[in-house]
């Protein structure tokens, strides 16, 4: 399959061309492999931390990880296609077919190192495209209108990736935090009006706040983009785990709800501070099942969000295989069904990511 072919609505755009929602299978929707992720980067005034400002992310980091892990600057870059390739087959060698990788522009983007992972291990990738939260935006952003932030994912999403050929397959993930800046409603208004125009579905990272991802629908639906259309991401921390009623609301709505940092409880990422616990693989499955008994099994999704070194399984981490090797057999274990299983690893994702 070529690069470049487009999809059609109800197809699927992948980096090496579209594919149809049946041929997606099981699918991760939330995972990034090639990324640089800067902005989460600290700068220790102590000289016994800036020694571990460069290096590897070895064992003496690793056991010192939860302290370091934004002080070493090699755990924030994922840049090693052949480590990469074999982390994620070890993913597909546990059954998965697919996976989401929405690295965005501000995350150091690599379509054509997608493209040959994706030759490389046989397995169907999705990338993003867009802008992320506003500590990564460009020194630019705010001279760009509305306009001109969804010329330029219209292009990409039409003629591919800068000369690459290489078409995003998502709008997103599209950065958030709380509160709403006027640069981020921008954002979030020129991809409603990219998807109007490409069909493509909306990733969203939301803000720490249970407030956060309501607004954004809100934003999204008033620009006239059909829950549907949307997959929430981050709600591990977006909204508190006993928050229940505001989770209701959220569901109601009608938008794929992703459950995408299962692994996550040490990573140093996406703590709350006063606001609330980060959440924890049990707590997730605990959430998904109130949400299956709800009657909101087919808007469910989940990843793993892998996007530093020691997320991957050679440097400690769960990797790209965790859902299927341990949260799965734990939901079965638990009583959720098989055929819900299936919905959140292949229908819901089929839904979700097709052109509309």
């Amino acid at each position: 399959m070529l690069p470049s072919q487009i999809a059609k609505t109800g197809e699927i755009q992948t980096v090496l061309g579209p594919i149809i929602p049946d041929d997606l299978g099981i699918t991760m929707t939330h995972e990034h492999l090639l990324m640089d992720i800067p902005v989460y980067e600290t700068h220790s005034e102590e000289a016994s931390k800036l020694k571990f400002k460069t290096g590897s992310w070895d064992f003496e980091m690793i056991s010192k990880g939860n302290e370091l892990w934004s002080v070493n600057r090699n755990n924030l870059t994922l840049n090693d296609e052949n480590e990469i390739i074999q982390q994620v087959l070890d993913y597909k060698y546990s059954g998965g077919d697919s996976l989401v990788d929405c690295t965005n522009y501000d995350l150091a983007q690599d379509p054509n190192g997608l493209a040959r992972i994706s030759r490389a291990t046989g397995l169907n990738i999705i990338m993003g495209c867009g802008h992320y939260v506003p500590a990564a935006h460009p020194s630019d952003i705010d001279s760009k209108t509305k306009d001109d932030l969804t010329r330029r994912m219209v292009r990409d999403i039409v003629d591919g990736i800068g000369d690459t050929n290489i078409r995003p397959g998502i709008i997103g993930e599209i950065g958030n935090i709380w509160p709403i800046t006027e640069i981020q409603q921008r954002l979030l208004e020129s991809a409603a009006d990219a998807h109007k125009e490409t069909g493509l579905p909306i990733l969203i990272h939301p803000g720490s706040d249970d407030r956060s991802p309501l607004k954004i629908i809100d934003i999204l639906v008033n620009c006239d983009v059909a829950p549907e259309a949307i997959i929430m991401g981050h709600l591990d921390f977006a909204i508190q785990y006993k928050s229940r009623d505001t989770l209701d609301e959220l569901a109601q709505t009608g938008c794929f709800m992703e459950y995408d940092i299962f692994g996550f409880e040490e990573s140093g990422l996406f703590v709350r501070g006063n606001y609330g616990e980060l959440s924890n693989d049990h707590k997730r499955i605990d959430t998904i099942i109130f949400l299956l008994d709800k009657g909101y099994g087919n808007q469910l999704v989940v990843g793993q969000d892998v996007c530093l070194k020691r997320h991957q399984s050679k440097y400690g981490g769960k990797g790209y295989s965790h859902i299927l090797k341990t949260i799965v057999p734990k939901m079965l274990k638990t009583g959720v069904s098989q055929s819900d299983v299936d919905n959140i690893l292949i229908n819901n994702p089929a839904n979700a990511l097709q052109k509309r």
